[in-house]
């Protein structure tokens, strides 16, 4: 008895500890210290123990993008679940894995688990996980396009979020809400929610959220037209995101601090981070995150009317758009591919009519 209580006060321990790696940004240590925990957990009597090890231990895999190792723990939990007939945590285990689908472009797929999570609920309280359930819907039906139904999700879940009383998760939808205003274009009402989300996450040393939100408020100033504020935005967040190992974080700063570049008229310094989001995205195999470095840097080649590598740039992103898995995000990519062809068009024309 003396040796499983100490057994259990080392797996506490370790499990505590890598919380709070996990909560400060430091993925990798986080990620050390669940897999000794789970080594002891998998002696222990009780399955739940190895569980909670291997949620956790996929929540720092995510934040270091191995998303074949989450999809790899989450399966050996939904196994042990699906054993004991456990629906309240199979609910959970499929929510998280079709979130680990969504941040793989595998949409489809991600929305089928959610479906799938949310009807194993039927007729159970459980406002934590339907507060889940609806925030990655959300998320889903943003990158499809679908911002009404994203915008209805995120206020769902924010509403059970409030009666809970958690409050990091509160901010979290602030700033999914601010992702929808901002892609429709209500730039005042988004920056509003970002402002919220961001002063919980400082109070609370919460480096992913700040991270996430100082990225997107630097969105805005880049749709006001203030680009020196937003690169400032930018880099804050890229060192955020590099102290926390996440690289394809990083690669969205890249992203915005290009175009920051770029509406200056600082063309090569754009297309330098360009390529540098597009060597990230082809390293970490992120299909969503290639084919937009891809348009990024087709972009900027249309600004020089250089068609040749625009071009080029934008047949790579067809020959890959099937890899985003749901056809509505493959028909946003190619009306995007579309839009990027005309724009060229009406460059080379207004460059035609200078000469003549």
């Amino acid at each position: 008895m003396k040796n499983i209580n100490i057994e259990f006060l080392y797996y506490k321990a370790l499990m505590e500890r890598g919380d709070v790696y996990r909560f400060i940004g430091n993925s990798v240590s986080a990620r050390n210290d669940y897999e000794m925990s789970l080594k002891i957990a998998e002696a222990m009597p009780d399955p739940l123990f190895t569980v909670n090890i291997l949620e956790k231990l996929n929540l720092a895999l995510h934040q270091i993008n191995d998303f074949k190792g989450c999809l790899n723990v989450l399966e050996r939990a939904l196994t042990i679940l699906q054993r004991m007939n456990n629906k309240k945590e199979l609910a959970s285990i499929l929510g998280n894995i079709g979130n680990v689908l969504e941040d793989m472009g595998r949409y489809n797929e991600a929305r089928d688990k959610f479906k799938e999570a949310e009807s194993l609920l039927e007729g159970i309280d459980a406002p934590e996980l339907f507060c889940e359930l609806f925030s990655h819907l959300g998320l889903l039906s943003e990158k499809e396009g679908k911002f009404e139904e994203a915008l209805k999700y995120h206020q769902d879940s924010l509403r059970i979020r409030v009666r809970i009383g958690n409050i990091v998760s509160i901010a979290h939808e602030f700033a999914n809400i601010g992702n929808v205003y901002l892609n429709t274009g209500k730039y005042d009402e988004a920056l509003k929610q970002y402002k919220r989300a961001l002063d919980i996450f400082i109070k609370t040393g919460m480096q992913y959220g700040q991270g996430r939100v100082t990225n997107n408020i630097a969105g805005i100033y880049i749709m006001l037209k203030t680009y020196d504020e937003a690169a400032k935005c930018y880099k804050r967040a890229s060192r955020i995101y590099l102290h926390m190992g996440d690289m394809l974080g990083y690669a969205t700063t890249l992203s915005g601090i290009g175009y920051a570049r770029l509406f200056k008229g600082k063309i090569n310094e754009a297309l330098r981070y360009f390529k540098m989001q597009l060597k990230i995205a082809r390293e970490a195999g992120h299909a969503p995150t290639l084919l937009i470095a891809l348009l990024n840097a087709a972009r900027a080649h249309c600004e020089a009317l250089d068609r040749k590598n625009c071009e080029k740039n934008l047949q790579e992103v067809e020959n890959n758009v099937e890899k985003l898995g749901s056809k509505a995000a493959m028909d946003n990519m190619r009306d995007k591919v579309t839009g990027m062809r005309k724009r060229l068009e009406e460059y080379e024309k207004k460059a035609n009519i200078k000469k003549n």
